[in-house]
């Protein structure tokens, strides 16, 4: 998993998409990660991320939709 997360970060794209990029990293990957993501964002890669960690989320991301409920699909 960790593996492969940095695997993706590395190759050039104009969008990343993760979902929950943070787990089973300890402390320093979680970190190490946030400070990836910003520099990323910097270069104007788009990344989109769902997480339930609401403390790295508001750490790395610019813009936040907290979904609350799922709606009824029919």
């Amino acid at each position: 998993h960790y593996l492969a997360l940095w695997a993706v970060l590395l190759a050039p794209a104009d969008l990343v998409l993760l979902d929950e990029p943070t787990n089973n990293l300890d402390a320093a990957g979680v970190d190490h990660l946030a400070g990836v993501l910003r520099r990323l964002a910097g270069t104007g890669t788009g990344i989109v991320l769902v997480s339930h960690d609401h403390e790295f989320v508001e750490r790395v991301c610019d813009q936040v939709i907290t979904l609350r409920e799922a709606a009824d699909v029919v």
